[in-house]
């Protein structure tokens, strides 16, 4: 993995298988899950963009990282060659585009396990801008596969006034390490965000400070109540009470910590600190700074929100897998005696011997590997297994066809013997969803196409 380098030296004192999709000329948006599923084979990656004060006016950097398995290597001599370029757009508020930059990026590796591994490329880039609000379209090409995907961001440079507080967009690490070059900042990218982390780094500046100012930087963890993550998920296991669901997380923050700081010298502040780690869910972040100067007090405050996925296994059998996961197959006393489980080594244990009792290791390898494809798939605004999508796909596989109705619903259909079984969804938006999420409409599921599947994964 490659590491980032932000600057030269960062001081921390005060200083400087599918078979179709129907559709019609009033159903002309593709099918979620076909386009999920066509996603798999692109290059796909992840852009961190911040934005910070610059020499003269704003500038936005942008993280990327490509994961190693999403790029096509060929054998070259006793290592493995890839290469990818990247385009990167920014266009202003009007659409008009201001700044166009292509870069190039080789990579080697030494075996083929390497490339199919969960290692990744990483770099960044800078663009010096003025304020404004922008979109950055990132359009990245596989050299060897001739496959492209395009990710968009939107990133806001605040007016940087010396007469008033400002801060640049904060900044998630993953470590901090100190080398001849100076601190190389690893940054944590929000699409892999994990409840299972040792800490969570933060990394921030804030400009133009004077002798004498108090500062207060407060961060905090919370879960929004206006975005109802039960409300869009799905606890469907056949003998799972209705008291089995799980309780909806309240809006207060379940973690904050407060710093105070007294700046010495003028200039600019570079804040690194490190926080407890996030649990699972949809989280927001909060930064929230409080300056205090001759008097008077000026204040700035930023949040983002991400979802932090929990662990899941990431090798056959090789760890313990969370017993909510298998949720839609187990009976409430079953269910109850997973959850026994304390140490990873007992909740193995107890995995084990309930797949010893319905199919042994190689059903059990079965399921794990829908439960990674649903995670692939459909992980939005919860992890891919817990979404509606996401169970239909466990429980009874990917559907011999899917129907779309016009990007409002569509239908899952199974060959069931002499007939065919449906599953249909029905979507929805939340006011910052930036793609629909979907339900199962109540009742259109067969329920003994429902237990067939079911019972397919206890049988012996």
């Amino acid at each position: 993995m490659k590491k980032l380098v932000c600057g030269a030296v960062i001081i921390f004192a005060m200083a400087t298988g599918l078979t179709g999709c129907a559709a019609s000329s009033e159903n002309i948006v593709e099918c979620y899950f076909s386009a999920k599923y066509r996603l798999r084979a692109l290059p796909l990656f992840d852009c961190y963009p911040v934005a910070v004060k610059g020499k003269t006016s704003g500038r936005i950097d942008a993280y990327v990282l490509v994961p190693y398995n999403r790029i096509r290597f060929q054998k070259n001599g006793d290592d493995y060659r890839g290469s990818y370029s990247v385009t990167f757009i920014l266009r202003d508020n009007d659409g008009q585009i201001v700044l166009n930059r292509e870069t190039s990026r080789s990579l080697a590796a030494a075996s083929y396990e390497r490339t199919t591994s969960a290692g990744y490329d990483a770099f960044m880039e800078s663009f010096d801008l003025p304020p404004g609000v922008y979109r950055l379209d990132v359009h990245l090409v596989d050299d060897g596969s001739g496959l492209h995907s395009t990710v968009q961001k939107h990133v806001t440079i605040p007016v940087f006034q010396q007469t008033s507080l400002g801060a640049g967009d904060f900044l998630l690490l993953e470590h901090a390490v100190a080398d001849a070059r100076g601190v190389v900042l690893r940054p944590q990218f929000p699409s892999q965000l994990r409840s299972d982390g040792d800490s969570l780094g933060l990394f921030q500046e804030i400009y133009d400070l004077l002798p004498g100012d108090s500062l207060r930087l407060s961060f905090s963890y919370s879960v929004n109540r206006s975005f109802s993550e039960s409300d869009r998920m799905i606890y469907r296991p056949l003998f799972w009470s209705s008291g089995a669901m799980p309780e909806k997380e309240n809006d207060s923050s379940y973690y904050q910590k407060d710093s105070l700081f007294v700046v010495e010298r003028i200039g600019t502040v570079r804040m690194l600190q490190f926080f407890c780690p996030p649990r699972r869910g949809y989280t927001t972040f909060r930064r929230h700074i409080v300056l205090q100067r001759s008097g008077t007090k000026q204040e700035v405050e930023q949040q983002r929100s991400w979802l932090v996925a929990e662990p899941v296994p990431t090798g056959r059998s090789s760890q313990p897998m969370n017993p909510e996961i298998l949720a839609y197959i187990v009976t409430d006393d079953e269910r109850d005696s997973l959850s026994l489980g304390v140490t990873p080594a007992d909740k193995l244990l107890r995995v084990s011997k309930f797949w010893e009792a319905h199919g042994g290791p190689q059903r059990r390898r079965e399921y794990e590997d829908r439960v990674r494809e649903a995670n692939e798939l459909f992980t939005a605004y919860t992890e891919g297994w817990r979404t509606p999508m996401g169970a239909a796909l466990i429980v009874c596989g990917t559907p011999d066809y899917v129907e779309c109705q016009g990007g409002l619903s569509e239908v899952w259909y199974y060959g069931a013997g002499n007939q065919t079984a449906a599953v249909s969804f029905r979507s929805d938006y939340h006011a910052d969803d930036e793609e629909p999420f979907y339900r199962i409409v109540p009742f259109s599921t067969n329920d003994f196409f429902w237990r067939s599947c079911v019972d397919r994964w206890r049988r012996r």
